[in-house]
């Protein structure tokens, strides 16, 4: 994105950031408390409509704490629906025009990602905050120093992974990745959207990890090949699932079933994340499964009610599958089909 003058322009190469630091990296912000400022002050060389607003909305994310100042009002979400918001690439070729609400993604992830993809994207540093704490990475906001802790980080915290096989189905830019092989004897990582598998694969390579396969292509209930979609804003939630695709981008990419894997221990934990196309998964992992291994499921759907339906689905395939112990994360209750519109949101631990 160009800077709007000589005298506001900034090339933000001038952080105390790098695109190849050391490995004695430097201090990234000074002081802890001007986190706001310092990603105010990178915006500063770009177009201030476009960082003002998104910086505004996404305040949240860097300080849960945050109040606005006196006078100063933010949109609440009737007033945000429908409004839109330009946003430039950082290459400058191209203008998207989106509504803040379209397939409702959170406006202030939106904004974060924003943040992370058009300043922060080619950056490499040492994660200051989270589960990766230590470790290397390339892109997003890993680098500001501070804790979100949430269920789901906790959850992740509590596990003890020393020795194990974990599958990571839907890896995205491995940033489970590298934190189960910190400790687990072997991990496999499944990601077929090419842009997010080259960035999953430069983490595992800037950590030096030799105990992570990566694997190109996407899993289901059977072989084929298959449209995925996504929004390049928000590349977490590429899909194939026609029932929540959306984004103006497209790749052509291959399937598999994990049943028909081959020279791959068997697995003692499988993470599936794949944007509501986790119950062909599971289809397509029924002798997989005989052995018992622990899963740990993201909930998706396209509305409210395509969730509570999605939920239903899954939980009465893991209770034929006979996985009695089905764990809500966030909710900490037990779930069965009965009460599977509970397990609507969040994250499913499941264990037979």
């Amino acid at each position: 994105m160009a800077a709007s003058s000589a005298e506001e322009g900034r090339d933000v190469r001038n952080l105390l950031l790098e695109d190849i630091q050391s490995s004695d990296d430097r201090r990234i912000i000074p002081e802890p408390d001007a986190r706001l400022e310092q990603v105010s002050e990178v915006c500063a060389g770009y177009r201030r409509d476009d960082c003002r607003n998104l910086l505004r909305l996404g305040t949240a994310f860097f300080d849960p704490n945050f109040a606005p100042a006196p006078g100063v009002a933010l949109p609440d979400a009737a007033a945000e629906e429908g409004f839109v918001h330009a946003i430039q690439n950082q290459r400058g070729d191209q203008l998207r025009r989106e509504r803040s609400g379209a397939r409702g993604l959170a406006l202030q992830h939106r904004a974060v990602s924003w943040v992370s993809a058009n300043l922060f994207d080619h950056f490499t540093y040492t994660v200051r905050n989270g589960l990766n704490r230590g470790l290397r990475r390339k892109g997003g906001l890993g680098w500001l120093p501070m804790e979100r802790e949430t269920p789901e980080s906790r959850f992740w915290k509590s596990l003890d992974l020393r020795g194990k096989v974990v599958y990571d189905v839907g890896a995205f830019h491995g940033l489970l990745t590298i934190h189960y092989a910190r400790d687990a004897r072997a991990v496999v990582a499944w990601e077929p959207n090419s842009r997010n598998r080259r960035r999953l694969m430069e983490n595992v390579n800037l950590n030096l990890f030799s105990n992570v396969i990566v694997r190109s292509y996407g899993l289901s209930s059977k072989v084929a090949r298959a449209e995925m979609r996504f929004d390049p804003l928000m590349p977490g939630m590429a899909t194939v699932d026609s029932g929540v695709a959306g984004g103006s981008e497209h790749e052509t990419i291959e399937l598999r079933t994990l049943d028909g894997e081959q020279g791959l221990e068997p697995p003692d934990l499988i993470k599936i994340d794949v944007e509501g196309f986790e119950l062909e998964v599971l289809k397509g992992a029924a002798r997989t499964l005989e052995r018992g291994p622990d899963l740990f499921l993201e909930m998706h759907g396209a509305d409210a009610e395509d969730k509570r339906r999605r939920a239903r689905a899954i939980a009465d395939h893991l209770w034929t599958l006979g996985y009695r112990r089905i764990f809500h994360v966030e909710k900490a209750i037990e779930i069965t089909p009965e009460n599977s519109a509970a397990a609507s949101q969040g994250h499913l631990y499941a264990r037979a």
